[in-house]
């Protein structure tokens, strides 16, 4: 069965293919791909209300994601290992791993497969609002 007639209709994310792969988009885009998911699973904790703000980390701003944070960052663009979303999104460690549990929420691999691939590729933080490249 061919699902092509279905990448239209999921924005332009990874879907799996006839042969049971999962495919990538050539492009990851931030408005289209990268947005959604911190929108959802980390803006909660680490959006703009300061309030409700941990560990002084922002990450719905270009500055906030990409700030010193006393000798490491969030992001680092081009180096998920050297990116602290990187290590908690896929730490395995009840204290480490984000979100917490305790929020009731939780990342797909196929979500931390974007963040990881959208670093590799430079972290693009683009809100013009065009789509990203399959």
């Amino acid at each position: 069965m061919r699902l092509r007639w279905l990448l239209p209709l999921l924005g332009g994310l990874p879907v799996l293919g006839a042969t049971g792969k999962e495919s990538h988009p050539l492009s990851i885009s931030f408005n289209d791909h990268v947005r959604p998911i911190l929108s959802d699973k980390c803006y909660a904790c680490h959006g703009p209300d300061p309030e409700d703000r941990a560990a002084d980390l922002r990450l719905d701003t270009e500055e906030g994601a990409f700030a010193d944070l006393g000798g490491y960052r969030a992001i680092t663009p081009g180096d998920p290992e050297e990116s602290e979303i990187f290590w908690r999104i896929e730490s395995k460690e009840e204290d480490e791993i984000m979100p917490p549990p305790d929020s009731h929420l939780s990342l797909s691999k196929q979500e931390k497969s974007i963040i990881k691939q959208w670093i590799e590729q430079g972290a693009n933080w683009d809100t013009s609002g065009k789509s990203g490249t399959l």
